[in-house]
């Protein structure tokens, strides 16, 4: 209940629960990040006229070929802050948030999250 956004992992999601059990923990006002690798991001965000008062959103994530899953989520949450902090919206925030874990991916280590020149070229070509 002290967070607008939680972000989840599927691992994490699991622990808590699945879907309903992290819903059930969130707040009403949050909005809910469940992300699946590959498949992207399910975004969950409170809208009255939804079933339970949620909506539902996928956002997927560019096909890339993975190397090395190392940042993958630390590059989602940073970009997700930074975008959120320039006041993108959600569902924006989330694709360029899938889009550099993607770009994260397809590189060796821990520390290769794009820079958002690399993003922005990068989303220009999909």
């Amino acid at each position: 209940g002290r967070a607008d956004v939680l972000t989840l992992n599927e691992r994490e999601s699991v622990i808590l629960g699945g879907q309903p059990g992290v819903l059930a923990l969130a707040s009403a006002s949050a909005v809910v990040l469940l992300r699946s690798g590959p498949d992207g991001c399910l975004v969950v965000t409170p809208d009255d006229d939804a079933p339970g008062g949620r909506a539902r959103t996928p956002v997927p994530a560019p096909l890339v070929t993975t190397l090395d899953s190392t940042g993958a989520g630390d590059a989602h949450a940073g970009t997700l802050i930074a975008e959120l902090l320039r006041d993108t919206p959600i569902l924006e925030a989330v694709r360029r948030a899938n889009a550099a874990a993607a770009i994260t991916v397809t590189r060796s280590g821990p520390a290769t999250s794009p820079t958002r020149s690399e993003l922005d070229a990068f989303l220009s070509q999909l």
